[in-house]
């Protein structure tokens, strides 16, 4: 059953912040007009606003952008990118191509913020070549947690599934009898939510610093995806893993720099610093599944030296500068 409350504070908190984002982003009196009739849009649909609320915290879900959400952000984005360079289309095209041979893309980025999936989104969409192929972000809970995360991430086709994290939390409370129990629950949850083809866009939690810049060593466990991609006989089998850096989403949707406790909402701020900024979409060549070892771990480094290679300076790769490089 439908238990969604309509909570009317979070609509009128958000509207009463539209004069400050008004100054920040030179909007006309018509467009601070039309901001508030995308907000009351969006906000009718329920997603937008509020969590998914179900009983069993271990459920997985599946939900696609909505009209109004994606009318939101891309009036926002209009607004804030100065520009959105995309660099590195030979690749995308080669993962294009193969994607429509009847292969797995799975795109795998450093991650700055709240915004990265809705800019590779964007980015895509502007170059205009991948129209026909379905394109779905993977996210952890802490996006259903978050009134701004959600509005941001539903411009995006959007998988929920835990991260081993949460998992371990859930366990502690004595929420699940066995981590073990609850992993095969996960890969199997996982396994039918990919059965359906699409692009799948994977930030992996701790690869990137958004105060230091640094690229960092990020989940081994985001490698389950493409593995599950490629079935289980054949590790990444007909998978193509796309490196990928994204430089700049961090200055338009700057990060809480606040500690707050645990179900609060510490996105509540980013709405009233929203910034214009340049933000650049940067793709490597391609990683097939010959190239990603055996293990997740070994994957997961594999993958964060193709994201290392398109960043600028040795300072950004961090860890992957190339000096510091495994043989």
């Amino acid at each position: 059953m439908n238990t969604f409350d309509p909570n009317k504070d979070v609509l009128n908190y958000v509207t009463e912040l539209i004069p400050s984002l008004a100054g920040r982003l030179d909007l006309t009196l018509t467009e601070c007009s039309e901001l508030q009739s995308l907000l009351e849009a969006a906000y009718i649909r329920e997603s937008v606003f509020q969590p998914i609320l179900v009983q069993d915290r271990s459920k997985h879900a599946f939900l696609s952008a909505t009209p109004e959400s994606r009318a939101l952000v891309d009036f926002l984005l209009d607004r804030l990118l100065l520009s959105l360079d995309i660099e590195g289309e030979e690749y995308l095209r080669v993962a294009f191509d193969h994607f429509r041979a009847g292969g797995h893309v799975v795109i795998m980025s450093n991650h700055t913020g709240p915004v990265d999936a809705t800019v590779v989104w964007r980015a895509l969409r502007d170059l205009g070549e991948s129209d026909d192929i379905p394109k779905t972000c993977v996210a952890g809970q802490r996006v259903w947690d978050s009134v701004f995360l959600r509005m941001y991430a539903l411009y995006v086709d959007l998988v929920r599934v835990h991260s081993k994290k949460y998992l371990d939390e859930a366990t502690r409370k004595g929420e699940f009898d066995k981590l073990e129990v609850m992993n095969t629950q996960n890969f199997a949850a996982l396994r039918k939510i990919l059965s359906h083809r699409s692009f799948y866009f994977v930030f992996p939690e701790g690869t990137g610093d958004n105060l230091s810049g640094k690229l960092k060593e990020g989940v081994p466990s985001s490698m389950a995806i493409p593995m599950i991609l490629g079935g289980k006989e054949h590790k990444y089998k007909d998978v193509l893993v796309i490196p990928s850096y994204l430089k700049g989403p961090e200055t338009i949707v700057p990060p809480s720099d606040k500690k707050r406790k645990y179900g609060e909402d510490d996105f509540y701020e980013f709405f009233n610093s929203l910034t214009k900024g340049r933000v650049v979409c940067r793709f490597g060549p391609p990683l097939a599944g010959s190239d990603l070892g055996s293990t997740q771990e070994d994957g997961m480094y594999r993958v964060m030296c193709g994201i290392a290679d398109l960043a600028d300076t040795e300072h950004e790769r961090g860890p992957y500068a190339h000096r510091r490089r495994k043989k």
